[in-house]
């Protein structure tokens, strides 16, 4: 199975080479989402679907957003029934809201999930089909409606990436769309968006980010401008992550944060994620739990398994993250990079283990996260149905 996947994954990121993946226009600073009306009138854009949440809305970060748009003479209609996992059937009703209202525009105002499912619905909007049909590996063959992201959590990274992650309605699969045709024309990153973030909300996302990050670095597809991204990421995290965690009003480690997010997707795009996510990503599907939470739970236990193929790597990032020289042994500074991911993970407070988790889901679980993982993603060692049970072990046990 290891050589089939080598030569699956390997195939794949050599056709990836002669595939153009855009960078998005990028603005940041607070503020910055106050802006947003020049750039929908500089498009030609007359009517925007905002695509957002109800607590999103309820705390008025979109209120400068609407005031730019006032401003410059632009409509607007508004989609809040975004929900964590957001669904297939969500992207129907604002597709049937954004064609009612003459939409040529849209703009997604919240975290992953609100980005995600803006994407589908900018995909929808000029394809015809049913948002559904989109979801999948290259299933966008139209050009999407003019799509601005503006984050308001420094986690996903959506507002750079290829991907979304969107659930079927009825039977909760969460299926991942991929196509560079989906990546946002604007991201604004504004760390006045993140300020009221509760601090366990700013420790998941920011171990979305910091999962990105570490298995965009680690992955087997070398690629030096993924890895330099990469690398910058984990040096923010690492610097900024308890700043924006005890004082969630302070916009420099707020800005620090968003550009990581920003960073760590940017590198995931040409270099792929790892087994921590392919396992999150069952965790949220069975259970519900928060993707950052998910993902981050695997990390230091992933990378304890990996350590073996990935030292040099993750002593390079000891050394960005201050940790240690780079006279150092390898070995030592690997593990102690580790060390202080699990370090990270305990002083946010977030829980170490899955209280759902089932042992007599292990099979599925296992099954679904190999098919993801082995078939998409160049992760540097392969696990094993043992290995993978061990895994799981772990986050019962805590």
């Amino acid at each position: 199975m290891n050589i089939i996947a080598r030569i699956q994954t390997g195939l794949l990121f050599t056709a990836a080479k002669f595939i153009k993946v855009p960078v998005p226009e990028t603005w940041t600073g607070a503020g910055s989402r106050g802006r947003i009306g020049s750039w929908c009138r500089s498009r030609g854009c007359r009517m925007a679907l905002v695509i957002t949440d109800k607590p999103v809305m309820k705390l008025g970060i979109a209120k400068k957003m609407f005031d730019s748009l006032k401003k410059e003479g632009i409509g607007w209609a508004v989609y809040d029934g975004v929900l964590p996992n957001p669904t297939v059937g969500m992207a129907r009703e604002a597709v049937a809201l954004g064609k009612a209202q003459g939409a040529d525009a849209v703009i997604a105002v919240g975290g992953g999930s609100v980005m995600d499912c803006a994407k589908l619905v900018a995909a929808a909007m000029t394809s015809g089909k049913d948002p559904k049909k989109h979801v999948g590996k290259f299933r966008v063959w139209t050009k999407p409606l003019p799509l601005a992201a503006v984050p308001t959590t420094a986690g996903t990274g959506s507002e750079v990436s290829v991907g979304a992650v969107i659930s079927d309605d009825v039977t909760h699969w969460k299926g991942l769309m991929i196509t560079p045709a989906i990546v946002p024309r604007l991201a604004v990153l504004d760390g006045e968006t993140m300020t009221g973030l509760p601090p366990h909300l700013t420790a998941s996302t920011a171990f979305d980010a910091l999962t990105h990050a570490v298995e965009a670095y680690i992955a087997r597809n070398d690629d030096a401008v993924a890895e330099r991204d990469a690398r910058e990421a984990v040096s923010l995290i690492n610097t900024h992550l308890m700043t924006a965690f005890k004082k969630g009003k302070d916009i420099k480690a707020r800005d620090a944060m968003a550009l990581a997010a920003c960073k760590a997707a940017l590198a995931f795009n040409r270099n792929s994620l790892g087994y921590c996510h392919a396992f999150g990503h069952r965790l949220t599907g069975f259970y519900d739990l928060p993707h950052g939470l998910a993902v981050g739970m695997f990390l230091p236990h992933v990378l304890e398994f990996s350590l073996d193929r990935v030292e040099g790597k993750l002593a390079k990032l000891a050394v960005a993250c201050g940790l240690g020289s780079a006279s150092e042994a390898a070995g030592a500074l690997a593990r102690k990079f580790v060390k202080r991911v699990f370090e990270l993970y305990a002083v946010v407070k977030l829980p170490p283990k899955c209280d759902a988790l089932k042992r007599s889901d292990y099979p599925q679980i296992i099954k679904e996260a190999f098919k993801e993982a082995n078939a998409t993603y160049a992760v540097p060692k392969y696990m094993s149905r043992r290995n993978a049970e061990a895994l799981l072990d772990r986050i019962i046990a805590g």
